[in-house]
């Protein structure tokens, strides 16, 4: 019974570490000039994840979005339709309005 008991909070600590770890992050878009017009930056999504990454991996990744959505995304570059990602507004902004 003592060994099941240790187990179990053995489980329970590496949940707990798993959820400590994971962070809501918010990826914006900095905004974008092009011959056909320009763009503020945006919020593109929300996401919980352990890193900005994969919080974009996560949101690029969405079943619910176009093929071609999910294709402009670089996760080498971190960038979308090569427009840069950042996880707060005020960069985004700073990088390209």
């Amino acid at each position: 019974m003592e060994e099941f008991e240790s187990h179990q909070t053995c489980h329970i600590n590496n949940a707990r570490e798993t959820e400590e770890t994971m962070k809501t992050f918010e990826v914006w878009c900095e905004g974008y000039h092009v011959q056909e017009g320009t763009g503020q930056h945006w919020l593109v999504d929300t996401a919980e994840a352990e890193t900005f990454k994969e919080a974009c991996d996560i949101v690029f990744s969405n079943p619910d979005k176009s093929e071609y959505w999910r294709k402009c995304y670089n996760p080498d570059r971190l960038s979308h339709w090569a427009c840069r990602l950042f996880d707060n507004a005020s960069e985004a902004a700073e990088a390209f309005g």
